[in-house]
């Protein structure tokens, strides 16, 4: 499954799964239409962070490698390569600050286990309270930058 990066590819998300799943015959258990609405939630995180990030860094490509100093140990504790569970404590305890493990819960309880909003609610706001208060920060980071 190919997670969202932009507006555009939410709509993708939903076609790229149904590829995916007639390529490698994974079939998708749950709603699609869950999935690409939880996938707006790391999609609002991700772009908040891109704002914050954006907000401390000088030029373009001080920007990018801070964007890479967050996208690696996010894809590393997510669960995504190794398994949380397989990890030391402290980087379990880590990895639950993580936006991506929340997501990679979401997609595999939709895509493998099909898990509805009851199931899936806690993980959905732990998303969106993530994103809220990288926004908050952000903003207030943008709104001294100006003053």
């Amino acid at each position: 499954m190919r997670l969202a990066r932009s507006p555009a590819n939410v709509g993708y998300a939903g076609h790229n799964d149904g590829r995916g799943s007639y390529a490698f015959q994974v079939p998708i258990h749950g709603s699609v239409l869950l999935l690409i609405l939880l996938c707006t939630c790391y999609l609002f995180v991700n772009l908040a962070t891109g704002m914050l990030i954006s907000t401390k860094a000088n030029s373009q490509s001080e920007a990018m490698q801070l964007a890479t100093m967050t996208l690696l140990p996010s894809i590393f504790l997510s669960g995504y390569i190794f398994p949380v569970d397989n990890m030391p404590q402290i980087f379990q305890m880590l990895s639950k600050f993580i936006p991506a493990t929340h997501m990679m819960e979401i997609s595999r309880g939709v895509i493998l286990r099909s898990a509805g909003l009851p199931e899936l609610w806690l993980n959905a706001l732990k998303l969106f309270a993530s994103g809220v208060a990288v926004l908050l920060i952000a903003a207030n980071r943008f709104r001294k930058m100006i003053v």
